[in-house]
């Protein structure tokens, strides 16, 4: 399932915090590598570094 916005089906919606969470999960999932895409506003580039940031400490 993506996680970037407007690559989900139109009635699924996360919020930061449930983005945040699934990052968090994934290395126990065996995910090795993942793909944020652009950003598309501070907002976004402050997610994408919380999720990487909780993906690269959970390894």
């Amino acid at each position: 399932m993506p996680l970037r916005d407007g690559e989900h089906p139109p009635d699924v919606s996360f919020t930061t915090a449930e983005k945040l969470e699934m990052a968090g999960s994934l290395p126990t999932a065996g995910v090795t590598e993942i793909d944020t895409g652009r950003a598309m506003d501070a907002d976004e580039t402050e997610a994408i570094r919380a999720a990487f940031h909780r993906w690269t400490h959970r390894r």
